[in-house]
């Protein structure tokens, strides 16, 4: 049946598919699944799934499932066809722990995206080494994909988010010097070129791979802070601080001003919004100390540093802000963010299944909430389960 479908001889195929159990391999891990897929043939493909519906999570030898193979195509009416058959199908990662989204992204298929996302509005978007389809766009140097990620409803979040390395989108276009990437990435109001890399260093600060004079592609200037009192923009010195976890610096700075520790960077994060990032708990945990009210801040785009720690996958340090919500009995746990996601939404979306419940526990009005898309954190639950 696999060289029937190969050579996309249907009905032959469709007369195999009558036998009690027709042989379905192919070379190399292939299926004949596979193979109708590679020749989009999207009515067959039906039928085979219809048939063999095991066949759906076969992969071959360099770990494509049938979906992952119609994504890394572009074999877009065969992945409209798949996810018409089943939904949850959007939501498949490979045994590599590559999701679809970063597969659309390395080959640049845009419109297989923006179909996938159509279908699974909360499709996972990053892959086993903690890179998002952004910084494989960037990778790829797919630019068309890149600036629809950043037009993108469900994925504008991937902005300032840091990889396995820990660099954001921003400081890998820098690197590879990748000035149309750099600039449109710039265009984003809530670009923060101040997020520090795993080497502490600001994109504006990163010099291109093979320069030798020492020229960031980014004006130093850019989005840096200039004062550091209450309710101001962040100096950089307690930027700095927050980003590295440094306690020491901290504990100087907010020395008989412990307002201070308020101030903002131009997106609005404070210097605990900034640690949850970074994942540096002790930071946090003296922060709050000097100053409770940090726990209430929200940034520009309406999180709380709860919310941070929760979409940054950091559970443990969720937990831990958590406890502090709960001595304090403040409200700011019910913060949703633009698109109406409170910390369970993120809970359940990233699989914190512990965290998920220590949250209903402290405040049960958030298993009623609903997004922007009218998903509540049941909901989620389910769908993520296929």
């Amino acid at each position: 049946m696999f060289i029937a479908a190969m050579r996309n001889y249907a009905d032959v195929v469709k007369k195999l598919l009558e036998s009690p159990d027709p042989g379905h391999g192919g070379s190399w891990g292939y299926s004949a699944l596979h193979a109708a897929v590679t020749n989009g043939n999207s009515d067959l493909a039906e039928r085979i799934m219809d048939r063999h519906p095991l066949l759906i999570t076969q992969e071959t030898e360099n770990n494509l499932t049938p979906i992952h193979l119609a994504v890394s195509e572009g074999k877009l009416d065969v992945l409209t066809a798949l996810l018409k058959h089943d939904q949850s199908l959007g939501y498949l990662i490979n045994t590599a722990g590559t999701p679809l989204l970063c597969i659309a992204a390395s080959e640049g298929h845009v419109g297989v995206a923006r179909e996938l996302l159509k279908h699974c509005p909360d499709a996972p978007y990053c892959d086993a080494t903690g890179s998002t389809c952004l910084h494989v766009a960037v990778l790829s140097g797919q630019a068309e994909f890149v600036e629809f990620i950043l037009a993108s409803q469900q994925l504008r979040q991937l902005v300032n988010m840091l990889d396995g390395n820990r660099e954001t989108a921003l400081h890998l276009a820098v690197k590879r010097c990748n000035k149309k990437m750099v600039a449109a990435l710039l265009l984003r109001q809530d670009i923060d070129v101040t997020v520090l890399n795993g080497n502490g260093i600001a994109a504006n600060m990163v010099v291109p791979d093979g320069v030798n004079k020492v020229k960031p592609l980014i004006p130093t200037t850019a989005g840096l802070a200039t004062t550091g009192s209450p309710g101001a923009t962040m100096g950089t010195s307690l930027l700095e601080a927050a980003a590295s976890g440094d306690g020491a610096s901290l504990r100087q700075l907010a020395h008989g001003n412990p307002g201070m520790l308020l101030s903002a960077n131009p997106q609005g994060n404070t210097c605990l919004h900034i640690a949850c990032i970074h994942g540096h708990e002790r930071f946090c945990k003296e922060a709050i100390e000097l100053n409770p009210t940090l726990l209430a801040a929200v940034n520009r785009d309406g999180e709380t540093p709860l919310l941070i720690a929760v979409t940054s996958g950091n559970a443990p340090l969720a937990a831990f802000l958590l406890s502090c919500y709960e001595r304090q009995q403040s409200r700011g746990i019910l913060k949703q963010v633009r698109h109406g996601c409170n910390a369970l939404h993120h809970a359940i979306r990233s699989g914190h299944v512990e965290l998920a419940l220590k949250l209903i526990l402290a405040e049960p009005g958030l298993s009623q909430a609903v997004n922007t898309r009218n998903e509540s954190p049941m909901f989620i639950a389910v769908s993520s389960k296929g």
